[in-house]
């Protein structure tokens, strides 16, 4: 008969599961968005944000099974060697998250209007869109790597040397990925900076039509003229 503290173990790691589950599932579908073109950049920053609360309760939930099972003693933790290697891999996708909201996501809605800012931002969104692609790609395998550790008893038997061996080969991997699918993947995000920076510029739009100005030849002229302004400044 399985008495209360498994019952308690099992509730925190299915629990713990389903936060995996649900981060994993909106992980795969962004990048698969970003890829198809089907997001925005205003759609990337609030999936961050989901993303991190669901890592948050992972953490809750992963720490709570953590204490069940060893106490934070040390001792035992230094003697599980897929432990060590899931908080890695963990940590590693929180620190992921907290760059690509913090730091790239704004980096690339941030605009700059003036000549120098305009080159200045041009070389920055290449090295922040190089940097956005490679977290991604490290996110993603972290997360496939922390999940399949999750499910992996034989893992167990193994030494964080020859663990952490084979996780470096998984993410000098991911790496030869990134770099390949850079251009394309740049471009994908290139097109959601442009398309972010048209809809901002639309919404600083005069408040001028045709229908409320009545059609009058001073209110063409002066449209004309927004337009040509707004045009110069992107050249």
């Amino acid at each position: 008969m399985i008495d209360l503290n498994e019952w308690v173990r099992m509730v925190l790691l299915y629990a713990h599961l389903l936060f995996c589950v649900v981060a994993m599932g909106q992980v795969f579908e962004t990048d698969l968005k970003i890829a198809l073109g089907k997001t925005t950049i205003k759609a990337l920053s609030q999936n961050s944000v989901r993303v991190g609360f669901l890592l948050f309760a992972m953490w809750i939930y992963g720490l709570a099974v953590i204490y069940r099972d060893t106490g934070f003693g040390l001792l035992a933790m230094a003697e599980d060697s897929k432990l060590q290697l899931k908080i890695m891999c963990v940590t590693l996708l929180s620190i992921n998250s907290l760059l690509l909201h913090w730091d790239s996501l704004p980096a690339e809605v941030k605009q700059d209007n003036t000549l120098a800012g305009r080159g200045r931002d041009k070389r920055l969104r290449t090295l922040k869109s190089e940097l956005i692609i490679y977290i991604s790609a490290l996110s993603l395998s972290n997360w496939m790597i922390a999940a399949f550790i999750g499910v992996s008893e034989p893992l167990a038997n193994m030494g964080f040397s020859t663990l952490f061996k084979l996780y470096l080969i998984v993410q000098l991997l991911t790496f030869i990925i990134a770099i390949i699918a850079f251009l394309y993947m740049n471009k994908r995000l290139t097109l959601l900076k442009s398309e972010y920076d048209a809809s901002e510029n639309e919404l600083k739009t005069p408040g001028y039509s045709a229908i409320q100005s009545g059609g009058t030849i001073a209110t063409g002229a002066r449209l004309t003229r927004w337009y040509l302004f707004n045009f110069k400044m992107m050249l």
